[in-house]
């Protein structure tokens, strides 16, 4: 969101958000560290990301959709832009 708010030049407050973000990401830690089950399975996912990642890493680059590159690109050269353009 502060990215977007930056590149639209948008007034956002987004304290509110990152503190409702942060309580529930305490509350879904709690909860899968008081559930066994949750915890291995939370453990087996992020064992098969780290492996996924790895094995693209080990590929190369990823290719994206030209509709990805393109839309990435606009945010970039928007990024760049000087103020009041």
């Amino acid at each position: 969101m502060e990215l977007l708010s930056g590149l639209y030049d948008l007034s956002l407050d987004t304290d509110d958000v990152r503190q409702e973000m942060d309580r529930q990401h305490a509350a879904l830690d709690k909860t899968v560290e008081q559930d066994p089950r949750m915890k291995n399975w939370v453990r087996e996912l992020e064992a098969l990301y780290d492996s996924e990642t790895a094995a693209r890493a080990d590929e190369g680059t990823s290719k994206l959709s030209p509709e990805l590159e393109q839309f990435l690109q606009e945010i970039e050269r928007r990024w760049n832009e000087p103020e009041g353009k």
